[in-house]
């Protein structure tokens, strides 16, 4: 946690209780080019020697605003198609957007993700298939397009999750649980609550990259101001272990309450 500083000038009493400001030093370091940052993890990564000839590759694509979302997508669609491959774009996004293929087409088109700006088609739809099961026997489902490719990259920003706390949270393991799972997994996992999606989520996307050929995972990480910090290239083998790694680090760049005890908080 950044150091919190409280500056006695500014001293108040008001009713009896005692005033401080505090200025809290945010994270500010960013990428000057995502695009390049983009391109050379993913050239650095094991992707080159994963991607044949002809092979088609869905490419996850999620709902949240995320700085330089339609740059990096676009960049990974061009590394794949230099490497040789087919890809398209599909939106990995559970249930957002209405539960509906155009609804979710129509949230990436808010969010500047469309066939023009990242050059390949983008695939909408709620059907999905089942996969197999996870050890609590859950049935574990992907959307059709996806499961249908030859092979999957999900690219997402990793990031602390609203609604509970675990070895990974918001990132690229949820997208392939959720996101790639459309409204049949979030449907399925989320009534089981905090637990739930702390427990599943690693269930359900360890089952996904079990019975489908997930080539890589596209870590975005922001700083304190919603600017693309960092962009890492999460390999399949030690993909759990990577993820925890750059969740630490990206909670490391987020803004947060700056103490470690507090009685009463009013915004």
């Amino acid at each position: 946690m950044t150091e919190a500083v409280a500056l006695d000038r500014d001293r108040n009493v008001l009713s009896g209780l005692e005033l401080l400001v505090v200025e809290q030093d945010l994270a500010d370091q960013r990428l000057d080019a995502p695009a390049t940052a983009a391109r050379e993890a993913l050239l650095a990564s094991g992707l080159p020697g994963r991607v044949k000839p002809g092979m088609s590759i869905c490419i996850g694509a999620g709902s949240r605003g995320i700085a330089n979302m339609p740059l990096i997508l676009r960049t990974t669609v061009e590394v794949v198609r230099e490497l040789g491959g087919e890809p398209f774009v599909i939106p990995a996004m559970g249930s957002h957007g209405g539960a509906t293929a155009e609804g979710q087409r129509a949230l990436l088109r808010d969010l500047g993700v469309t066939e023009e700006t990242i050059g390949v088609p983008i695939r909408s739809s709620m059907e999905t298939v089942q996969l197999g099961e996870m050890p609590s026997g859950l049935p574990v489902f992907m959307d059709r397009h996806a499961a249908e490719a030859d092979a999957i990259i999900a690219v997402n920003r990793i990031k602390s999750h609203t609604d509970h706390r675990g070895e990974t949270e918001s990132g690229l393991t949820k997208m392939l649980a959720i996101g790639f799972g459309k409204q049949r997994m979030a449907s399925m996992i989320h009534p089981y609550g905090a637990n739930g999606l702390r427990d599943l989520i690693p269930q359900a996307a360890e089952v996904m990259r079990r019975e489908r050929n997930v080539l890589i995972g596209l870590a975005i990480i922001d700083n304190a101001y919603a600017q693309t910090a960092e962009i890492h290239a999460v390999e399949p083998e030690g993909w759990r272990e990577t993820e925890k790694r750059l969740l630490k680090r990206a909670k490391e760049l987020t803004a947060g309450f700056p103490f470690d005890e507090m009685d009463v908080c009013v915004i």
